[in-house]
C-alpha cells in the first residue's frame, strides 16, 4: 500500500511523505480519465509482481452553496447535478476499472489466503445521507424544514454510488477482490464542519477496523464507521 492520492490541500500528506519512505502522493483529478490511467501506471511501477492489495476510494465533492438550491427557488443547475455525479459516483467506477489489474494481480498471487482486505478489496467512502431508507426518517432529514439537508447534487450523487459500488461487487468477488461501502461518521473536516460527532483520527480508526475485518459474508456491504450495517 504505498501509493496515496492526494488533492490540492497536501500539506499533511507532504509531511507523512517525508517522514516515511514507503508513501508515496500523486496528484490527480479523478474526473480526468487519462489523468487516472497514468496514476494507474505509476502505481504499477511501484508494486510490481505484488499488485494492489487494497484500493480506498475516497474522492468526494460537496459544493457548500449547492447544499441549499431548491426547485422553488429555480437554481438548481443540471451542472451543479453533473459535476457531483462525475466525483461522487462515476469517478470511483473509473479508478476501479483502472487499477483491476493490479488488483487481481494481488487476488491470483495470494490465491490460497481467504478473501480479505490482505488479498484484494476496493474500499469507498460512502455516506448515510445516500440512504433512501433513511431520508425517510423525519427526525433524521428534515429536507423541508432543514434545507441543508436537502443537498440534491451531493446525496444524489452518493446513492448512485451506492448502487454503482453493489453492482461491481457482483462482479469483482469471482476475481478475488472484495468491496466495502463505508460511512465514515459525520466528522469535523472541511466538508463536514465543525459540529461533526467525530474528529477525524476516531473516524479513521474505524473505518480502518471495519475494513480489517471484510470479508466474504460483507462483500458489497453498506456500513458506518462503527460497523452497524445502513439501510439502502
Amino acid at each position: 500500500h504505498r501509493s496515496s492520492l492526494g488533492t490540492e490541500n497536501t500539506g499533511n500528506l507532504e509531511a507523512l511523505a517525508k517522514e516515511n519512505s514507503s508513501v508515496r502522493l500523486l496528484q490527480l483529478d479523478v474526473t480526468d480519465d487519462g489523468g487516472i490511467r497514468r496514476v494507474a501506471d505509476t502505481v504499477e511501477k511501484v508494486v510490481g509482481e505484488y499488485g494492489l492489495n487494497l484500493l480506498i476510494s475516497n474522492s468526494g465533492l460537496n459544493d457548500g452553496a449547492a447544499r441549499h438550491v431548491s426547485l422553488a427557488a429555480g437554481d438548481i443547475t443540471s451542472a451543479l447535478l453533473l459535476e457531483h455525479m462525475a466525483v461522487n459516483g462515476v469517478a470511483p467506477v473509473m479508478l476501479t476499472q483502472a487499477f483491476l489489474p493490479l488488483l487481481r494481480r494481488a487476488a491470483d498471487r495470494n490465491a490460497s489466503q481467504a478473501l480479505s482486505c490482505r488479498r484484494a478489496a476496493v474500499v469507498h467512502i460512502a455516506s448515510f445521507m445516500a440512504s433512501v431508507a433513511l431520508t425517510s426518517d423525519s427526525e433524521r432529514f428534515q429536507a423541508v424544514t432543514n434545507p441543508g439537508r436537502r443537498s440534491y447534487a451531493y446525496r444524489g450523487s452518493k446513492t448512485a454510488l451506492n448502487m454503482l459500488a453493489r453492482l461491481m461487487s457482483y462482479e469483482l468477488l469471482p476475481l478475488g477482490v472484495l468491496s466495502l461501502l463505508v460511512h465514515p461518521g459525520w466528522v469535523k473536516t472541511d466538508m463536514g464542519g465543525p459540529a461533526g460527532d467525530l474528529d477525524a483520527p476516531d473516524s479513521v480508526r474505524g473505518v480502518l477496523e471495519q475494513v480489517t475485518k471484510l470479508d466474504e459474508s460483507r462483500n458489497g456491504a453498506y456500513v458506518n464507521q462503527a460497523g452497524e450495517v445502513l439501510p439502502w
